[in-house]
């Protein structure tokens, strides 16, 4: 229904074909979509944020959030260390419409998803960012 954000910005996201990724978007060889290794212990699910290891209520090994975090990092000037949930992707991260669909193709690429422009638009905070991408995973 449409292109997505991606494919504006002129970058190809891999077609998933049955069977290459579980329902938890692991692929069957033991690694995320973004080549990180699955994680392995009870004891990876702390609240640490995986990009500094600030806490801030969300797992450390979670792979939505750090590829929420890693793609604000490139294109923002706010520091990881001060990333919080309730920080505004327009007031605190100070991204455009360009800046934020620059986040979205990050996100898009590394986790390989496909976000509705409606909804990035609605999305107002990191907390929200991170809620649709997970939604979107979803199905």
């Amino acid at each position: 229904m449409g292109i997505s954000i991606a494919e504006m910005l002129g970058l190809e996201l891999p077609e998933e074909q049955p069977g290459d990724a579980d329902a938890a978007g692991q692929d069957t060889d033991g690694q995320d979509p973004a080549g990180r290794a699955e994680a392995g212990s009870p004891s990876s699910s702390e609240s640490e944020n995986p990009a500094t290891g600030a806490g801030d209520g969300v797992e450390k090994d979670d792979p939505v959030q750090e590829a929420v975090v890693v793609a604000l990092l490139a294109e923002s000037n706010v520091p990881a260390e001060d990333f919080r949930s309730d920080l505004t992707l327009e007031g605190d991260f100070d991204l455009d419409a360009i800046g934020r669909y620059a986040v979205v193709a990050s996100i898009e690429q590394d986790l390989r998803v496909t976000l509705k422009d409606s909804e990035v638009e609605d999305a107002a905070t990191l907390a929200d960012l991170i809620a649709l991408v997970r939604q979107s995973q979803r199905g």
